[in-house]
C-alpha cells in the first residue's frame, strides 16, 4: 500500500511562501539601511496595499521624510522613516 504524505512538493512550497510572508522575509530598502523598527510612521498619503518599496519610498520623501519609507506588516502598509 502506498503511503500518503501530508505535504507534497506543491504543499511544501505553499507552506514556505506563507512563512516568508508572515515573517516578512525579503528585500528591504530603508529598513535594511537604518535598522529594524525605524520606519514606524504610517504614511498619510499612501492608500491601498503596498506592492513595492519604491512607490512607498517616493511618497514618504514627498511627505518630507528624508530617509523615505518601505512596505511591511501583514497588511502591507507603507511606513515612513523619520530618521
Amino acid at each position: 500500500m502506498k503511503s500518503m504524505k501530508p505535504f507534497g512538493g506543491v504543499g511544501a512550497l505553499i507552506l514556505i511562501l506563507l512563512l516568508a510572508v508572515t515573517l516578512e522575509i525579503g528585500p528591504r530598502t530603508a529598513e535594511g539601511l537604518f535598522g529594524k523598527g525605524r520606519c514606524n510612521v504610517a504614511s498619510k498619503f499612501f492608500h491601498g496595499p503596498c506592492g513595492g518599496d519604491t512607490n512607498c519610498d517616493t511618497v514618504c520623501k514627498a511627505e518630507g521624510f528624508r530617509h523615505g519609507g518601505n512596505c511591511h506588516g501583514l497588511r502591507r502598509r507603507c511606513f515612513c522613516c523619520p530618521r
